[in-house]
């Protein structure tokens, strides 16, 4: 699991801990853009205690205006040498609510007929605006029956995608003048549906949709 954060300390600390709590095994890998929040302590401080595995600290300067493709970037390349079979990418403003990973895993198995590369672990009726569902289906998911909306676009706050899906879409790109593929999300969702691919949604968490104090960069220099 990948987790990326900006001056939100409490809330990615909250995130952290709430990831602990329902998956204990995962290892997780943090990527700090900067923060000057008493961020970058806080995650020194779990990684002593064993709570996360990698922590990378980038200076904010350094880093362009779409952050988290910046970040993502950096994750895949360092991850690509542990050949994981499958990769969580996760944002700091998250309460997860149940175990996802076994169930995350078991879905992108059963819904290879509906050509599902990612499970989109978040939602809410901002997210089915923007990704509207096309259609819906059941699923036994840990032993229940489970209604799983099938969106041809995701939200990039909280997923699950195999390995395989990145080797073939590559990675986000981050040079200036990117405008709205600076996005993870938006750029990712424009290769699932160049490669007619999909995304199906399982909910493991909720956003908690506090706005930071993140002053974006216009440019980088």
């Amino acid at each position: 699991a990948v987790m990326f954060t900006y001056d939100r300390k409490e809330m990615a600390i909250r995130a952290l801990e709430t990831l602990r709590k329902y998956e204990p095994k995962l290892p997780v890998l943090v990527i700090d853009n900067g923060s000057k929040d008493g961020t970058p302590e806080a995650l020194t401080q779990m990684l002593r205690e064993g709570k996360i595995q990698k922590v990378l600290f980038n200076t904010h300067e350094d880093v362009p205006q779409w952050q988290k493709s910046f970040a993502l970037k950096q994750a895949l390349k360092l991850l690509a040498m542990e050949y994981p079979s499958h990769i969580v990418w996760l944002d700091d403003d998250l309460e997860v609510t149940r175990s996802f990973v076994k169930e995350g895993i078991a879905l992108l198995d059963a819904l290879q007929g509906e050509r599902v590369k990612v499970i989109n672990m978040t939602d809410n009726e901002i997210e089915e605006r923007n990704h509207p569902t096309i259609k819906r289906t059941h699923v036994v998911v840990s032993g229940v029956s489970e209604e799983i909306k099938i969106r041809p676009t995701f939200n990039g706050q909280f997923n699950l995608f195999s390995s395989e899906f990145f080797r073939e879409a590559g990675y986000p790109p981050i040079a200036e003048g990117i405008t709205d593929w600076g996005l993870e999300d938006w750029y990712y969702s424009r290769r699932l549906q160049a490669m007619d691919y999909r995304a199906a949604v399982f909910v493991a968490a909720i956003h908690l949709g506090v706005q930071s104090k993140r002053e974006e960069k216009t440019s980088q220099t």
